[in-house]
């Protein structure tokens, strides 16, 4: 072997350690990805590529649309701009029967109007965020409504995708999001799932008594102060609204849930109940047991009979100083066995009822 081709090869291993320890180095890799951007339901870090839509379900026929809240958040971790973000939410890309735009709004703006910088056309919003700050994020809510006609699929039922430029040629460019298996939860005489929007003044109810709708319907008034509503009618049991201590009971229970839970001002939370009772049920015996949510034991109780109960003429200063009082009692023939009873009852706080 002559010493050329020696130095050749020793020539040629040099080179292949040097390529190879440049490859190595971190930072100079190809296609690189040196963001850090996140979008789905907030925060979207955690629910990276994940929307998180409110629980809803199909109204009843004589019942208002029901309603949930899609948040939708771009997000970034790191400290460099990105360059011209656009955010596109499509609030029903199968084409599902029932569905509608209610509304969507920035949260951190303060107020519901549409964002200037957004737009919708179809079933799409797209909004133009421009050059996203190091750091920052940017929130879309969403409001969908359900009608009574509600059908379709429950996969993908709401999805949103995020473009940026690409500034140095191997950023990722687009992020994808979606609710996944998400449904919209059938129609139940005995349940309710929405979201009320702020600001809105709303009244939700259950199916009338008798039949499906069972012993007992609930009725409810409020305005929102963007509210995640959940009314659940059963009957009760030891873990479940036991009747409290000394008292008899009907053996159904009535629950609504809030996001707040307290509502100072009025209409403050305005409650009819509505039961089928035996005949031999009095309002001289009769009384509204309210339990914290999920509690076992009631928070306070009212008597029929205690005329302290009583709204009188002027509610809110009831209300200030009492939290709760009565203004609707009647009982009346249903049938020769039953008796239907009804009572309004307002508060300043949600929870569940026993009668």
């Amino acid at each position: 072997m002559t010493g050329s081709r020696v130095r050749s090869r020793r020539l040629g291993a040099i080179l292949a350690t040097a390529l190879l320890g440049i490859a190595l180095i971190p930072g100079l890799a190809s296609a690189a990805n040196t963001r850090s951007i996140y979008l789905g339901s907030p925060d979207a870090q955690v629910n990276s590529g994940i929307l998180l839509p409110t629980a809803v379900s199909v109204p009843g026929a004589s019942a208002p649309v029901n309603s949930t809240l899609v948040p939708v958040q771009v997000k970034s971790a790191d400290n460099q701009t990105i360059a011209h973000t656009i955010l596109k939410v499509n609030w029903n890309p199968t084409g599902n029967a029932g569905l509608s735009l209610n509304n969507y709004y920035d949260p951190a703006s303060g107020n519901t109007n549409k964002p200037s910088n957004c737009s919708d056309a179809g079933t799409v919003i797209t909004c133009d965020y421009g050059n996203l700050p190091g750091f920052a994020v940017r929130t879309l809510n969403v409001i969908v409504d359900v009608a009574a006609s509600y059908s379709g699929s429950a996969a993908g039922l709401f999805t949103a995708q995020a473009n940026t430029n690409n500034e140095n040629g191997t950023n990722q460019q687009e992020f994808l999001a979606s609710s996944g298996s998400f449904a919209v939860s059938a129609f139940n005489a005995n349940s309710v799932n929405t979201f009320v929007p702020p600001g809105q003044a709303k009244q939700i109810f259950t199916s009338a008594v008798g039949g499906a709708g069972g012993d007992v319907s609930t009725n409810v008034s409020f305005k929102s102060a963007g509210e995640i509503v959940t009314i659940r009618e059963g009957t009760s049991s030891a873990t479940d609204y036991p009747c409290p201590a000394g008292f008899s009971c009907q053996p159904s229970f009535a629950e609504v849930t809030t996001t707040s839970g307290f509502f100072s001002t009025s209409p403050f939370f305005t409650w009819t109940l509505t039961a089928i009772v035996p005949k031999t049920y009095s309002t001289s015996q009769g009384f509204i047991a309210h339990y914290a949510t999920g509690a076992l034991t009631p928070n306070w109780t009212l008597l029929f009979k205690d005329k302290s109960a009583a709204c009188g003429t002027n509610v809110a200063a009831k209300i200030a100083s009492a939290h709760q009082c009565i203004s609707v009692l009647t009982l009346t023939k249903l049938d020769k066995t039953s008796n239907l009873l009804t009572v309004t009852v307002v508060m300043d706080h949600q929870g569940g009822l026993k009668y």
